[in-house]
């Protein structure tokens, strides 16, 4: 038995499949304690982990809620800024707090959540092996794959290269600040600095999983060796059915839309998608992500709106999903067949947006110029052509052979006890 430390921000997306990992190590004989924010503090303990506490004066109780709020406002650029300069002050946390911690406590091992940058450095300074955890889509600075903030589609050309490696110089240029600490830190201990391999590698990296299935990803002919798409990391339980009126369904077709707990306060976004298919002959179930704030003036007879829901009892019934294409609902629809219509609102969902297209598992819209009418027949589209759907459910295939949780927990636990680079077979 060894003893982990699994080193996680607070957002939803984030903290579920981490903690899912984090189990699922336990199941195997290995200690585990989740290091976070305090916002994370009821969610880790409701989850079955010890926990340790993070970055408390920067992120004080009650922070994360009120920046996640301010986020909910936001898309485009403006989210992407505001999250860059969040994860900036995570990453001072990391390179400050967490070398003394992980020598005080003696971990024998750190899974790092891919966006807590600088805790990379923190493992190397005390001399615990390290795993990364991709529990979004995984951010790699290669040539021949699209920036993750772009919609933009895989042609494999030389113009795609160029355009790929312009738009990434901009984007590494426009987060410096969140890098400084750690180019500082590398160069201090004799490493050159260079951003892209330092962001592609992670070192002392030793392995990379991620929940991204290969089904769902474009082609990466640059990636690390030692990066593994496992698959999502689920773990087989009941759906929970607590929250929803059951036989407010009659049969007709149902279509599962959320925004996710994030991007969840462009309220005119819930508005286009009752308006859309208030005329289809389905029945729509509409979850807000949030108990309290406004809600859609007009909510037609064949739609319910809840501010939470049993969002996998929910998906059982389903036959399409609109989705903002966060990692999560993206992963729970395509591991149940569905097809999807999303609409990427910020930061990676563009990128993952592109790859349902690219997957033929479902088609994207943009939301500036959003209207219902537009909506209407894109989920006309998908719901009528089989081909989404055989495509969704290849992925689904795919992913239950996969056996994602068990595959990145073997990955993890040999890297972190046996302290070598697990490198990912060639097919």
């Amino acid at each position: 038995m060894a003893r982990f430390a699994l080193m996680v921000p607070t957002w939803t997306g984030h903290l579920n499949p981490m903690s899912t990992l984090g189990r699922e190590l336990q199941r195997r004989g290995h200690e585990v304690t989740a290091l976070s924010f305090p916002d994370s503090a009821p969610r880790l303990a409701q989850a079955g982990l010890e926990h340790r506490i993070v970055g408390a004066d920067v992120f004080p109780p009650g922070d994360w809620g009120r920046r996640s709020k301010a986020l909910s406002r936001l898309s485009g650029i403006r989210a992407a800024r505001y999250t860059v300069t969040w994860i900036a002050r995570m990453t001072d946390v990391m390179m400050t707090e967490l070398p003394r911690i992980l020598r005080a406590e003696g971990f024998q091992g750190l899974v790092m959540d891919q966006v807590c940058y600088g805790a990379e450095c923190a493992a190397s300074d005390a001399d615990v092996p390290l795993a990364m955890a991709c529990n979004a889509l995984p951010v790699h600075f290669q040539t021949d794959i699209p920036l993750h903030t772009e919609t933009w589609p895989w042609p494999l050309n030389p113009f795609s290269w160029i355009r790929n490696r312009i738009v990434q110089t901009l984007l590494l240029t426009t987060a410096q600040p969140l890098f400084r600490p750690i180019r500082r830190h590398q160069e201090a201990a004799g490493i050159r600095w260079n951003v892209r391999r330092h962001l592609n590698e992670v070192p002392p990296s030793l392995v990379q999983v991620a929940q991204l299935p290969a089904c769902l990803d474009f082609p990466r002919r640059q990636a690390p060796d030692h990066f593994h798409h496992t698959g999502p990391w689920h773990e087989p339980a009941a759906a929970g059915r607590d929250g929803f009126d059951w036989n407010w369904l009659d049969g007709r077709p149902l279509i599962y839309a959320s925004l996710g707990t994030l991007q969840n306060g462009l309220t005119h976004l819930y508005q286009i998608i009752l308006d859309a298919c208030a005329q289809l002959p389905v029945q729509v179930v509409l979850t807000l992500g949030r108990d309290t704030g406004p809600r859609p003036d007009r909510i037609p007879a064949n739609a319910q709106v809840l501010g939470y829901g049993p969002q996998l009892a929910l998906l059982e019934r389903a036959s399409l999903v609109i989705s903002h294409a966060g990692m999560n609902t993206t992963l729970e629809a395509l591991s149940l067949g569905l097809p999807l219509v999303a609409l990427p609102i910020a930061n990676e969902q563009p990128g993952i947006a592109s790859r349902i297209r690219h997957a033929g598992a479902g088609e994207f819209l943009s939301i500036r110029s959003l209207d219902s009418e537009q909506l209407r027949r894109a989920v006309e589209t998908v719901s009528g052509n089989p081909s989404y759907r055989e495509r969704a459910r290849a992925c689904a295939d795919q992913i239950r052979r996969d056996h994602g949780l068990s595959r990145a927990a073997e990955r993890v636990e040999e890297a972190l006890t046996t302290r070598r680079r697990i490198v990912r077979r060639r097919d």
